[in-house]
């Protein structure tokens, strides 16, 4: 996943609008599988073939391939598709049951991951540390432990899976939920989709967070990306309130 070009596209209101959703949903399938990069390309083509169903069901039904073809947005979305591989990728793809059964179990494994990322930056912001603590994910680790959020075990594993990602998870499921992808066989999955994509305000948003992270969460040992793509809204902090550690957290530190 090359991040500047996907932030520069799901920025661009110049792109059409479907350019945007079949580019947002492989973005959400990628941020889940650092391990699995092929479900990004599964989630792009059967965005796409979704959509195409949907402009199909719009129009007159008995239109014929000539006439479908002749719509720009088919046309337009039929070449994002191809442009996945074409017809082999295309006979190997996932069903969307299955694709849905990948994306929800990695959904509710990143939240571990997610936990580990948000302690880090609210000990950035509140930590006591001693001079040798930086509360990096070894910490993290020990406190999302402590907190009852499962096993050093499981964490440890978590972490080795979907690391290369954790900041753009931890930015998904904490702090734009609304960014979550949304179920594949849903009745209105791309109505749904295509509402997320047109939300470029905050699409911005998501991207100028994970920049202003960078210098935060970086010298605490997680990887980010440099974003490079102008027009980002300048950031001194997330959208939300970070809370400060309670006296059972303390305690756990």
């Amino acid at each position: 996943m090359d991040l500047n070009k996907v932030a520069e596209t799901l920025c661009d209101q110049t792109l059409s609008h479907h350019h945007r959703a079949v580019t947002l949903f492989g973005f959400q399938a990628a941020i889940l599988s650092p391990d699995m990069p092929q479900l990004e390309r599964y989630a792009r083509a059967i965005a796409g073939i979704k959509i195409l169903e949907q402009i199909e069901k719009n129009m007159a039904a008995n239109s014929n391939l000539e006439e479908l073809l002749n719509n720009s947005d088919y046309r337009r979305v039929l070449g994002f598709v191809l442009e996945e591989g074409g017809a082999k990728t295309l006979r190997s793809l996932m069903d969307t049951k299955t694709l849905w059964e990948n994306i929800r179990a990695r959904l509710d494994e990143t939240k571990d991951v997610a936990r580990l990322v948000e302690f880090s930056h609210r000990f950035a912001k509140f930590g006591r540390p001693k001079a040798r603590q930086i509360g990096g994910v070894t910490m993290a680790r020990h406190f999302v432990c402590k907190m009852g959020y499962g096993s050093d075990g499981t964490l440890r594993a978590r972490w080795r899976e979907y690391k290369d990602c954790a900041v753009l998870q931890y930015l998904l499921h904490e702090v734009y939920p609304g960014l979550r992808p949304r179920q594949v066989s849903g009745k209105n999955f791309v109505e749904r989709l295509m509402a997320q994509a047109s939300n470029v305000d905050i699409i911005k948003q998501f991207f100028a967070d994970y920049r202003y992270l960078g210098p935060v969460l970086r010298p605490r040992g997680y990887k980010l990306s440099d974003l490079t793509i102008p027009n980002l809204p300048e950031r001194d902090g997330l959208i939300f309130a970070l809370s400060d550690f309670n006296e059972e957290e303390l305690e756990a530190i």
